[in-house]
């Protein structure tokens, strides 16, 4: 009787892997099209650490959803959908959302901006069905599809409830690792300040509320729009718990904070790495707040 030597599935594996690359490698590059105008404004030294970034970054984010697509039990387009949700909102609307609210520091045109997201899509659009093609999740596997009865079965309230919970939660991460990593950088504070001055935490928060009292519902509906982003990966996947929190706090953090990576001409280097310590922080945090609440048994 003949067996098949399980070498050969890893190989396998490992070239479809490495073939996700080279589809992100080409959806970066593809994309970067789009944005080549402020490309141009970079120095001699950041183009090269642009050109390096884009090979880390392509490897990296493609290895993440790609384990999303391995462990989905979906297939065909309605995961390419799941794809291209994941990776556009993660990646590019959620963070560009941000960017709008501190523009007026950041001092980008409108043209500028339309151009990240018109960038972020046309990456997206590319990688999702190729990854998808790649992958071989085109067709059904003997397990796709299986339905998930007993996962987010809510009613509206439980809905409601748990949503809202999360918003909240969003809140107190977001301002808790925006003092307590991000803030601590004194370029950071110069830079968005003015001032390298740090106060003590409740007195910088009372006078971030003063001073902007949209701030916290701002990031109240950003915490709603998270959740959203990342649904249909807790539908499709079919880990368990614990694998499935672990999916979340991967995905947000590493598909979030991985471009901001990327040297640009509106933010300096030790203010690029001060919000990327704190966004891959806070949202493994987010991530792993998103799966307690949304797996939590019902009450």
């Amino acid at each position: 009787m003949k067996t098949t030597s399980p070498i050969f599935p890893v190989f396998g594996t490992i070239a479809r892997l490495l073939g996700a690359a080279v589809a992100m490698f080409i959806a970066f590059m593809l994309s970067a099209m789009v944005s080549g105008a402020d490309a141009a404004q970079l120095t001699p030294e950041e183009a090269t650490l642009s050109g390096q970034m884009v090979l880390l970054v392509s490897f990296i984010n493609a290895l993440v959803l790609s384990y999303l697509a391995l462990r989905s039990r979906w297939h065909g387009w309605k995961l390419v959908g799941a794809l291209f949700v994941t990776q556009y909102g993660i990646e590019t609307f959620m963070s560009q959302v941000e960017t709008v609210v501190f523009n007026q520091t950041l001092q980008l045109t409108v043209e500028q901006v339309v151009t990240v997201f018109v960038s972020g899509l046309l990456r997206a659009l590319i990688f999702a069905p190729l990854a998808v093609w790649i992958l071989g999740k085109m067709r059904p596997a003997k397990s796709a599809d299986v339905p998930s009865t007993h996962r987010l079965a809510f009613s509206s309230l439980e809905w409601v409830k748990r949503l809202s919970l999360l918003a909240g939660l969003y809140v107190v991460v977001y301002f808790i690792f925006g003092y307590f990593v991000a803030w601590q950088s004194a370029e950071l504070r110069q830079f968005y300040s003015g001032s390298s001055e740090i106060l003590p935490f409740f007195t910088h928060m009372v006078g971030v509320l003063r001073d902007d009292p949209m701030l916290a519902l701002i990031q109240f509906v950003r915490g709603y729009l998270w959740v959203l982003v990342v649904l249909p990966l807790v539908f499709m996947f079919k880990g368990g718990k614990l694998e499935t929190t672990f999916a979340l706090a991967l995905s947000l953090s590493v598909l979030l904070s991985s471009l901001i990576l990327f040297p640009n001409p509106y933010m300096p280097e030790p203010i690029r790495m001060a919000h990327f310590y704190e966004l891959m922080s806070s949202m493994i945090a987010f991530g792993g707040l998103v799966g307690w609440v949304l797996l939590a048994e019902k009450s």
